[in-house]
């Protein structure tokens, strides 16, 4: 690859993350404490769920594991009942 391509390739990259870091600022500036409190919630269970796993508990891994989708849906279904009232 010459220079000249790979110059164009970073400053492409370049412009990409910032566009890319814009949407992410005012994604987390919309979020509620509640959004924050169930967000937190799941992954508290993924990596809970993870460490089960890994210390060789597989059946409680994957009950705790199947708890993330459904803090989320109930997370989904909160901010529908928001939108609504609105």
């Amino acid at each position: 690859m010459t220079k000249r391509l790979y110059l164009l390739n970073i400053l492409n990259l370049n412009s990409f993350l910032i566009h890319y870091d814009k949407k992410i600022g005012t994604m987390l500036k919309k979020l509620t404490k509640i959004d924050l409190i169930m967000l937190s919630a799941a992954f508290l269970c993924l990596v809970f769920s993870e460490v089960m796993w890994f210390r060789g508990e597989k059946q409680g891994a994957l009950f705790i594991g199947l708890w993330v989708p459904s803090i989320l849906g109930f997370a989904v279904y909160l901010k529908l009942l928001k939108i609504d009232n609105k």
